[in-house]
């Protein structure tokens, strides 16, 4: 990704998705394809093309947040990483989620703090937000 000389340069960032958000069970067992796993498999298509090398998608086994499926993460070197759930996950609903996530870590991936104010985040993205976890000042060894 290229910068002209008046726009920051951009942080990579990585979007988590749960895989096992929206899972059916059957004794103990999963079952089918979760609500998680389709919304991973949109979003790699949507994100394809898009051709944004700084959104590195990462599939997650589980976020622990099962009551509240679907759930995605954004997390960046340096930035606030937030954790969104609750997201619409069936079908009618599913491109319209996957195109807000991809919008809003559009604005993500290009703020230097990643703050993303309630107003300019898309719908799906406004009521759901989990956790918003600042930037650790620990160095990690």
């Amino acid at each position: 990704m290229t910068q002209s000389a008046d726009q920051p340069a951009t942080v990579p960032m990585a979007l988590l998705v749960c895989t096992t958000c929206a899972s059916t069970w059957q004794n103990g067992k999963r079952v089918g394809i979760s609500g998680g796993e389709q919304l991973l498999d949109r979003l790699q298509s949507r994100l394809a093309d898009g051709a944004n090398g700084a959104i590195a998608l990462t599939p997650i086994q589980c976020m622990s947040a099962c009551s509240h499926a679907c759930v995605v993460a954004f997390a960046a070197p340096g930035k606030h990483s937030y954790l969104f759930g609750d997201l619409p996950h069936d079908l009618a609903h599913l491109d319209q989620t996957v195109e807000a996530i991809a919008a809003c870590a559009d604005l993500y991936v290009n703020r230097p703090d990643g703050l993303l104010a309630w107003g300019e985040r898309p719908e799906p993205l406004k009521n759901g937000v989990l956790a918003r976890i600042p930037p650790t000042t620990v160095p990690i060894a």
